[in-house]
């Protein structure tokens, strides 16, 4: 059985954060849940303790799977499946995943540097990383229609959202299911 689950890993890494974009959740043969996505960057092991947030949940990796073989470790840029123990219960849509000793915090407003395409309504959906929350433009300074704003975001639940290079440091902004902004959070 596969079910659709983005979830945003975060790894160990020298200088920061690392990313893995989980996009599918597999029920391995043993009735086992395989987190599957591709590393965006940095690193992961097998034996890294991890938070997930918001949820709270904490686990461990327990076995990386690469090409049908198992790996102790996997780096940006490759396609891997992941095993935890014990497996984390309530993952949803938009949990990021990160070493215990860098917890990433979720949050409820943001600032970002924002060009919307067309008249900024006062509510949007925010996607960032994999999570999706309504949101409110709270401020929006001055700027013409595909110029640089600053703005402030309030979501509709708490999301991980942070100033990084990897997808949880910009927003897509929608109306109707259509990308009518974006965001780089500051």
């Amino acid at each position: 059985m596969t079910q659709r689950l983005n979830i945003t890993l975060l790894g160990h890494k020298d200088h920061g954060k690392s990313t893995l974009i989980g996009r599918l959740l597999y029920s391995g043969p043993n009735g086992e849940q395989i987190v599957a996505g591709r590393i965006e960057s940095g690193s992961i092991r097998i034996g890294q303790p991890v938070f997930f947030s918001p949820s709270g949940a904490t686990s461990k990796v327990k076995s990386i799977l690469s090409f049908n073989k198992s790996s102790a470790s996997a780096s940006a840029g490759e396609n891997v499946g992941i095993l935890f123990d014990p497996e984390p219960s309530s993952l949803k849509r938009g949990e990021v995943c990160c070493s215990q000793d860098s917890i990433v915090i979720a949050k409820s407003e943001v600032v970002a540097h924002t060009i919307f395409l067309e008249s900024p309504p006062r509510e949007v959906m925010a996607e960032c990383g994999t999570a999706q929350a309504q949101c409110q433009v709270e401020y929006l300074s001055h700027a013409e229609i595909v110029e640089v704003a600053e703005a402030a975001f309030r979501f509709s639940e708490p999301m991980v959202a942070e100033r990084s290079r990897t997808a949880i440091g910009r927003l897509a902004l929608k109306k109707q299911g259509k990308i009518i902004g974006v965001a780089l959070i500051v």
